[in-house]
């Protein structure tokens, strides 16, 4: 039996709900499309980053910031603790703009967060008891709380959960899956002593790339992310669970797994971070390949900006992977900072089940295959990497991926 872990009240009476009932909400403003709206978050989302504390891509919020997210008719809402006067005017002031509408709330998005990553750690820890099939947790912007996924979510493993975990307030209980990946095996297997040939190859995002597995001689395809530097090494960013680094015969440096495409030796995984929590894996190119700013499937020009990830459900996103190509849409985005169990069961690294950190959960579409791509908004900034899909009540299928700021944070790499 695993020790049960006990988290008392976390977050519990200190928070205060917000009063000013006549200011809870702004006048309603008309937003020409999707991107003035980004323009508008953008702004808002850049007054956060932090240039004299911490690492690049760090955003501090207001203390009565409580998020960004767009509602039902388009417009951006900003959830304001506290005074709403004052937080209204700092973030004109920020936006550059009043087209948007302010709402009370009962937690600032730091609040949030703080509550968040603690449970974020409960469940990566695993301590707890295997019947209370708890599998996810994330902030939902929207509603102002943390969201606690049970795969079997009775009134009795409600109870359970805050007896053991936590019975803080800013929580709310829902049905969720974990997420579930599998990798495309490739047809296209090619000999390792034959495909060393090199060519001149652009590798946009959404494109194709392949890998032989772990534990067998098949040849898994994944979707290239964005382009970065790393140690003033060029190459892409992928999702770790398409691309173990572990060495097998063939690797330029006899340390690194190989990299192929179109049947081509094009470099090597020389970081994946799966073991540690992060989908994120990234792909030294040789000097004959060139990783490009431009999708492969919807031709958008793509810049090195990161949304922050307050302001993430403010915005649709897209997706651009091998799988999905013509058929990709935007979709919206609903939690974010999201910890889920993810069940591998056809990969390269084969079958293993780990617990990823810092998902964003959206509702564009996605397949097998897909894993590793690019997710974007309008303008063509950079959300994340594509993980997988999973369900979640009232939402049915959708899907995850990687938020951005870690590419940078956590693999070291430069977007550009």
């Amino acid at each position: 039996m695993k020790k049960y872990f006990y988290l008392l009240a976390i977050l519990a009476v200190s928070f205060v709900a917000c009063s000013d009932e006549s200011a809870n909400k702004g006048d309603s403003v008309i937003v020409n499309g999707p991107m003035e709206v980004e323009r508008l978050v953008m702004n808002i989302s850049k007054s956060f980053t932090s240039y004299t504390r911490g690492n690049i891509g760090e955003f501090v919020y207001p203390d009565y910031y409580g998020g960004m997210y767009t509602n039902d008719s388009g417009y951006p809402v900003v959830l304001i603790k506290g005074n709403m006067a004052k937080g209204k005017e700092d973030m004109i002031r920020r936006a550059g703009s009043d087209k948007f509408e302010v709402e009370s709330c009962d937690y600032s998005f730091d609040e949030l967060s703080e509550l968040n990553s603690k449970l974020s750690d409960i469940l990566c820890e695993g301590n707890f008891p295997d019947e209370l099939t708890w599998n996810g947790v994330g902030i939902w912007v929207d509603k102002n709380r943390v969201s606690v996924d049970l795969e079997v979510c009775s009134e009795e493993n409600i109870q359970l959960f805050k007896r053991l975990i936590s019975n803080s307030p800013a929580i709310v209980f829902g049905y969720g899956t974990s997420i579930i990946i599998d990798s495309p095996v490739d047809s296209d297997n090619v000999n390792r002593e034959e495909s060393n040939v090199r060519s001149s190859v652009l590798m946009n995002p959404g494109g194709k790339f392949s890998s032989y597995g772990v534990s067998n001689n098949n040849m898994y395809s994944g979707s290239i992310g964005v382009r970065g530097t790393r140690g003033g090494k060029s190459g892409f960013v992928t999702a770790s669970h398409c691309i173990p680094k572990l060495t097998i015969s063939g690797g330029s440096t006899g340390s690194y797994r190989p990299v192929y495409r179109d049947g081509s030796y094009c470099g090597d995984c020389v970081l994946s971070l799966y073991s540690s929590g992060l989908d994120l894996a990234f792909v030294e190119l040789f000097d004959e390949y060139e990783a490009t700013r431009v999708t492969e499937w919807s031709k958008v020009s793509l810049t090195k900006d990161i949304v922050s990830v307050s302001s993430l459900s403010a915005l649709n996103v897209t997706m651009n992977g091998i799988s999905t190509n013509n058929g990709y849409r935007p979709g919206k985005v609903l939690a974010v900072e999201q910890t889920k169990t993810v069940e591998n069961r056809n990969t390269p690294v084969g079958v293993l089940r780990f617990t990823a950190k810092h998902l964003v959960f959206a509702q564009y579409p996605s397949q097998n295959g897909d894993s590793g791509g690019v997710v974007y908004t309008p303008s063509g900034n950079i959300a994340g990497i594509h993980c997988g899909s999973g369900t979640t009540s009232g939402y049915g299928e959708h899907a995850f991926f990687t938020y951005a700021t870690y590419i940078v944070s956590s693999l070291g790499v430069t977007l550009y």
